[in-house]
């Protein structure tokens, strides 16, 4: 599994046994369950009770999808085993880039070529601001959602 260039260093610098370098304190591999309670331990340490080891995971699964990464190239960084637990954490990431390139391409039809690359919805412009530059029909009942 690729890693950055500092994690890999910490990891050749720490003593190897055992594949395994994140260890207990007697220098054996975490069990599953004994590494969540670690983490949980270590994450309360840092002030950070809202994260999870499953969380780093899903998190770097969500921003590789954000970046337009493949559900197999994020299978090769995160070790996920099948395409189906991919989509389950990236689904809604990539549902904002999506509209935003869809809300793009709308753009470009309307105006030309000249689209700006952030006009998407869930870009920081306003909504006055898209609803002037790409006017769209909401479905009744919405449109109070959106009035200025």
């Amino acid at each position: 599994m690729p890693v950055f260039p500092d994690l890999a260093e910490a990891i050749a610098a720490a003593p190897s046994t055992h594949l395994t370098f994140l260890v207990t304190e007697y220098g054996k591999p975490f069990s599953t369950l004994g590494f969540g309670n670690r983490f949980r331990e270590w994450r309360n340490q840092a002030g950070l009770p809202h994260c999870s080891a499953h969380g780093l995971r899903k998190a770097t699964s969500a921003r590789l999808a954000e970046r337009g990464c493949t559900p197999h190239e994020i299978m090769a960084v995160t070790g996920h085993q099948t395409l189906e637990e991919v989509e389950q954490y990236t689904r809604e990431a990539q549902r904002a880039g999506l509209a935003d390139r869809a809300w793009e391409r709308y753009a470009k039809g309307q105006r030309g070529p000249t689209a700006e690359a952030s006009s998407g919805p869930t870009s920081t412009k306003s909504l006055s601001e898209l609803a002037e530059n790409a006017p769209v029909a909401l479905p009744r009942g919405i449109e109070p959602l959106f009035s200025p």
